[in-house]
């Protein structure tokens, strides 16, 4: 496990993994590095002397570190990153379609007579953040609107971050009638938007990605991409219970679809 960019929904991915393998009366070691180097290296040579039969990584690492996990653990299952940049190793990515993700939020978001849509998301480098704004990007082109970069907000996937992104663009005067963003940090989109009176969806209205118990929590309840990570989980899994498939390398990206509810 990586540092802590997209904390909840990889602890929900990682959840359902720990559940599925131990209904499988599978033992389950679970290693987690917080970013720190001289950590992540002791981590890193554990894990390459251990006898397991699979060894799975979730989280947000850097390509080097990325780059030392599949050299160390040769055929290791890569999960949420498609790890494309990696080709000196032998390993199996499952992850989502993050790019079609974006797309469908956009098209439901102008479909509804959204116009001028913020994208709050994450490091811009980050894996996720790349494919979303490529979706944003090109859902923008479709519908013969610019791309305004101004309506681009770079964050670090937290609550907070996300707040203070919304203030700043209803300070700086941004014009905007939707948001685009991610399940966790909508609740910081919402508290900002919420405490300056501003109503959800009449005003502006807001859709999340990732699929996660908060977008139901929230009020009004938060449409949102549902990126299943109950259902990758289970195709890891299986994946690792299976002979036939265990020793192949797969490169496997699921669907999202959405889901909508009160705040669009």
């Amino acid at each position: 496990e990586g540092r802590s960019g997209m904390g909840r929904f990889h602890s929900e991915l990682t959840l359902s993994l720990v559940r599925l393998l131990a209904s499988k009366r599978y033992e389950c070691i679970i290693r987690v590095s917080d970013g720190n180097y001289k950590e992540f290296t002791r981590m890193l040579a554990t894990a390459g002397k251990a006898d397991v039969e699979a060894s799975l990584i979730v989280g947000n690492f850097s390509e080097k570190e990325r780059c030392s996990l599949l050299t160390a653990l040769p055929g290791a299952i890569l999960l949420d990153d498609t790890g494309k940049d990696v080709i000196e190793s032998v390993y199996s990515s499952f992850s989502f379609d993050n790019t079609r993700a974006s797309a469908l939020a956009m098209k439901h978001l102008l479909s509804s007579g959204r116009r001028k849509i913020a994208l709050i998301t994450g490091p811009k480098e980050h894996y996720f953040t790349r494919e979303i704004e490529s979706g944003y990007r090109d859902a923008l082109a479709d519908a013969g609107l610019p791309f305004d970069t101004s309506l681009v907000c770079y964050t670090d996937f937290t609550i907070q971050a996300a707040a203070a992104a919304t203030a700043s663009l209803l300070e700086r005067g941004i014009a905007f009638d939707a948001v685009f963003t991610n399940d966790e940090m909508a609740g910081g989109v919402y508290r900002s938007l919420l405490s300056r009176g501003i109503n959800i969806p009449k005003e502006v209205a807001v859709c999340g990605c990732d699929g996660l118990p908060v977008s139901e929590q929230l009020y009004p309840q938060l449409t949102t991409i549902i990126l299943d990570y109950q259902q990758l989980a289970k195709q890891v899994i299986d994946k690792i219970t299976n002979q036939d498939l265990a020793l192949t390398p797969v490169r496997v990206r699921l669907l999202p679809y959405l889901k909508v509810r009160e705040s669009t």
